[in-house]
């Protein structure tokens, strides 16, 4: 039997590890896994031939008698205290995980998952949740291959988890990486509409003409993406008419841009300006891109005057950087004149109409989006503009916004900005059940979609639902750039109503 003393002495041992351990597990991803199993043997020869400690028994009685009804914060403490005693329990090791996780301790939850991965007692369920305690860290790219292990297990939602490893992706600008997530995803479910139009987005700013074959996939096999496939196929069947390499980027990327992905957009003029750095109308659209990213763009605009100040493209992004910055009676007149010069362009309607409105003329402005969605029926963006219009200025929402609202939902089904639009303009009528399920689904269609975020927490402060809408604006908040109309809004709201939590 081993004395007294030699048991302090491997007591001591002990603790000593499992503040090696702890220190390892902070600072690193991976650790020796002999560590971990010299532990329980340590520890048996330390208390196997005694009775229990008191503590031990106390949280080992109390861990029984939860049933999942207490603070997850509490049984997390009471079965971390069994573990200091006994750490050979693996499947506690999870169970403190998830309960760590609940309690919003990420970094408790992200140390436990790791244990029980190398003890090899870490669920599927187990592992899912590690990823996302590793993006709420901050760690994206360890959360992004903690979930790429899971991709195809027979209990996980393979193509939700491929839609949140593209979503970091993308975000991050990983695009060559997105590309073969997707890729993946086709091969994997052949049968996926939405997968075979990610790769074809993807494609059609790594090599477009690839895009094609994926877009026509996935037009089979979900009609709903039609309107959408239609303008991205004929930018790209337009681009590769001419030979400019920088213009072949400017019209895929415009395209996109117009539909909403910005990130794929401002790629695909970032590409252009490399391809052809002396063309001005790339820079300028790289700019615009940028902005709408949160970001300044502001040298890539400069860059744009510099190499051509007479071109058209150049004047019009120039008189949107005046009306931001509050120069709006220069930048109406600026965009009046480019409009003369181009009446058939809906660009320059929409963007008259915005002016307008920020001038305070809503009926003039009403007047131009009219005039859009007459020039461009068949484009969601006009419809877009004309609901967001009536929406954001309460301009006759029923019979305006409502029926804008439902031809953009009829072009582009499967857009966030859509569904998000429906939402706002469902809020403006007072149906606030209609309106959470149209937020709800934009999310679930972009998980990503900051402003749907934003609006869907605006509505539960209507609402008085203080827990959601808290839940809502801070995700709208991480989402968005922190310069972003949508970041400055959430975070305005979250130092409004919560001090800035």
């Amino acid at each position: 039997m081993i004395g007294f003393f030699s048991s302090l002495l491997l007591t001591k041992t002990i603790l000593e590890i499992g503040k090696a351990l702890n220190h390892i597990m902070r600072t690193t991803k991976e650790f020796p896994l002999w560590i971990l199993l010299v532990i329980p043997i340590l520890a048996g020869l330390a208390f196997g031939f005694g009775p229990r400690p008191e503590s031990l028994q106390k949280n080992l009685d109390a861990a029984r008698q939860f049933q999942g009804d207490v603070n997850p914060a509490a049984e997390a403490a009471q079965i971390q205290g069994v573990l200091v005693w006994e750490p050979w329990r693996y499947s506690l090791w999870e169970l403190t995980g998830m309960k760590a996780w609940e309690a919003g301790d990420g970094q408790a939850a992200i140390t436990a998952f790791q244990t029980a991965a190398a003890f090899g007692v870490l669920s599927d369920t187990g592992r899912k949740t590690l990823g996302d305690a590793y993006l709420a860290a901050g760690d994206w790219q360890q959360a992004v291959s903690t979930w790429q292990k899971l991709v195809g297990a027979e209990k996980m939602d393979s193509s939700s988890l491929d839609k949140q490893i593209l979503e970091q992706q993308i975000s991050h600008h990983a695009f060559n990486d997105a590309l073969a997530t997707a890729q993946a995803w086709v091969i994997r479910a052949p049968q996926s509409g939405e997968a075979a139009f990610q790769a074809g987005l993807l494609e059609s700013i790594t090599n477009p003409p690839d895009a094609r074959s994926y877009f026509s996939q996935a037009l089979r096999l979900d009609s709903s993406l039609a309107a959408q496939i239609d303008i991205l196929q004929k930018s790209i069947d337009n681009a590769y008419l001419e030979t400019h390499a920088g213009y072949r980027r400017l019209v895929v990327g415009r395209a996109l841009a117009s539909l909403g992905y910005w990130n794929l957009a401002e790629q695909s003029f970032n590409l252009g300006t490399q391809e052809a750095p002396d063309y001005a109308e790339g820079w300028a659209w790289l700019g615009e891109a940028r902005y709408q990213l949160g970001q300044d763009g502001t040298s890539e605009l400069k860059k744009a005057q510099v190499l051509d100040p007479n071109s058209i493209t150049v004047r019009a992004l120039v008189a949107l950087w005046d009306r931001r910055n509050n120069q709006t009676a220069a930048a109406f007149a600026q965009l009046q004149e480019i409009a003369r010069l181009q009446p058939e362009e809906v660009t320059w309607q929409i963007e008259l109409g915005n002016t307008a409105a920020q001038l305070g003329d809503l009926y003039a402005a009403y007047a131009y989006y009219q005039h859009a969605t007459e020039l461009g029926q068949t484009d969601p963006q006009t419809w877009l503009a004309l609901a967001e219009f009536s929406a954001v200025h309460q301009f006759q929402p029923r019979e305006i916004g409502l029926p804008a609202a439902r031809n953009a939902l009829a072009l582009t089904s499967n857009s966030a900005q859509a569904l998000d639009l429906m939402g706002q303009v469902m809020v403006t009528l007072e149906d606030m059940d209609s309106a959470e399920r149209f937020l709800q689904q934009a999310i679930q269609k972009d998980a990503g979609y900051a402003a749907a975020h934003l609006h869907l927490g605006q509505l539960y402060l209507q609402q008085k639902q203080m827990d959601k809408a808290y839940a809502a604006l801070h995700q709208a908040a991480r989402l968005a750039e922190k310069t972003s109309d949508t970041g400055v809004m959430a975070n305005r709201l979250l130092v409004r109503y919560f001090g800035g939590q």
